[in-house]
């Protein structure tokens, strides 16, 4: 008999799937029995079997910030074709990579996606005023409709992912800026 599980965000560590992401979507109800792992490389397959020695728990790598001054830490896929398809599906629309890198002052590099459609979005006046704050630079160019804040890509071309301390000084910039845009005290 099996349970459901929350969403938990693994990588395959064994077989010939190793390195693949999922998500556990099932769980045992022996604990050290199986557990059901949707691929995200194959979403509409069936959820693969898989014991507890054959996948790690994903910690977040990205956020995602909306115009409203909300937030999710998410766990993106490090594949540069996994990644823009999972940034698609959270952006909501297609998504441009590095159009606004950031390189700060003090040597620290993030990575930003924005959907190629958002010409007719609201401005996202929380990631512009992250942008313009840590990049030292005001932009031109507005931020508009939800914004991913990613690593930088590698040298092989993957998404190098934030830390946890990047992924929480993100998150106290968002609590300094929601009191004073009018958003929600959480995210």
């Amino acid at each position: 008999m099996s349970t459901a599980a929350p969403a938990r965000r693994v990588r395959i560590t064994a077989g010939t799937l190793a390195g693949q992401h999922g998500t556990v979507v099932r769980t045992s109800t022996d604990p050290h029995g199986p557990y059901a792992v949707r691929l995200d490389s194959d979403p509409r397959a069936e959820p693969g079997s898989y014991w507890p020695h054959e996948i790690a728990d994903l910690t977040p790598n990205a956020m995602l910030v909306t115009d409203t001054g909300e937030s999710r830490w998410l766990t993106l896929p490090t594949d540069t074709d996994l990644l823009r398809a999972a940034a698609a599906t959270h952006l909501g629309g297609q998504a441009v990579f590095n159009a606004h890198a950031v390189h700060c002052p003090h040597g620290a590099v993030f990575g930003l996606a924005v959907r190629a459609d958002s010409a007719d979005l609201a401005v996202n006046d929380y990631a512009q005023i992250i942008l313009d704050t840590l990049g030292g630079e005001v932009r031109p160019e507005l931020l508009r409709g939800p914004v991913l804040f990613a690593g930088p890509e590698g040298d092989d071309g993957r998404s190098t992912g934030l830390t946890d301390r990047q992924l929480g000084a993100l998150e106290r910039l968002l609590q300094v800026l929601r009191p004073m845009l009018g958003a929600p005290a959480g995210g």
